[in-house]
């Protein structure tokens, strides 16, 4: 049970992420569409700044985001792993304690 409990919070850790890039990824959209019409307006030079430094931004956030996810998902799976290996091993004995007690 607490190894599915870990295994869903690993599911649901990578859909948030998953949705923190299509919500990036969405907002750069608006920006590119608001940038678009102030070049219509003639402020191209401007918004092309801004929509520079906003695309760097969310990239360097991203990029963190998605290294911690990943760094926590190894974490998790190492865990994950040993409480796996830890239940074998507890079952092994469990069987034996019930062979040697017959």
């Amino acid at each position: 049970a607490e190894l599915q409990r870990t295994q869903r919070s690993v599911a649901e850790g990578e859909e948030k992420r998953r949705k923190f890039t299509d919500d990036q990824t969405r907002k750069v959209g608006q920006l590119r569409d608001e940038f678009n019409r102030w070049q219509d307006e003639g402020a191209g030079k401007i918004a092309r700044s801004v929509l520079q430094e906003v695309e760097k931004d969310c990239s360097v956030i991203t990029a963190k985001v998605e290294r911690k996810v990943t760094e926590l998902a190894g974490t998790i799976t190492t865990s994950c792993h040993e409480l796996a290996g830890r239940i074998s091993a507890l079952e092994v004995r469990t069987a034996e304690g019930a062979a040697a007690g017959k």
